[in-house]
């Protein structure tokens, strides 16, 4: 499954690079989103990249049409960590390599993430696609889980834009 938003904020890319870069966003967003259980894995630079990386619980609930099979790698409760590796050039404009791993799920989900300017505000565009190794039911896991990915990017987009109410 292919995910590709494109979500526009009223701030610079510049601020916004600043946000993804502090890690008080990500205890904000996380509070504001009602999350105690998570863990901050990896903050910081490292080698030529700045890496964010987040582990939280994550619920997913397969249909009850999904064979008996495929319900024991996902019908549970997980963690997903969530990690973004950002270029650490340029000031108005920075590109991440974003991948989620769904600890226990055979599902990879990997992408970008890039931050431009858009006039005086800043443009996010995220292109991400979801698979499965598994063969032949493989492709309804990864839709399922891309389907939670995506409502993830949502809510994480409506986070960030309180965060910037609330801050700018």
């Amino acid at each position: 499954m292919k995910i590709s938003k494109k979500h526009q904020y009223p701030i610079s890319s510049s601020d916004l690079i600043s946000i993804y870069l502090d890690e008080n966003f990500y205890h904000y967003r996380y509070k504001m989103a009602n999350i105690s259980d998570y863990e901050i894995v990896e903050f910081g630079k490292k080698g030529n990249q700045f890496i964010t990386s987040v582990k939280r619980p994550i619920a997913i609930r397969a249909p009850s049409n999904l064979p008996r099979a495929l319900k024991k790698f996902i019908d549970r409760d997980n963690s997903i960590i969530t990690t973004v590796a950002w270029e650490l050039e340029g000031e108005n404009a920075r590109v991440g390599q974003y991948s989620f791993d769904l600890v226990g799920i055979p599902v990879t989900v990997k992408g970008t993430n890039s931050i431009t300017p858009d006039g005086e505000n800043a443009s996010n565009q995220i292109n991400l696609t979801t698979s499965s190794s598994i063969p032949l039911l493989g492709k309804k896991i990864a839709t399922m889980v891309g389907e939670k990915v995506n409502s993830g990017v949502d809510k994480d987009y409506a986070g960030t834009l309180q965060y910037i109410e609330k801050h700018f």
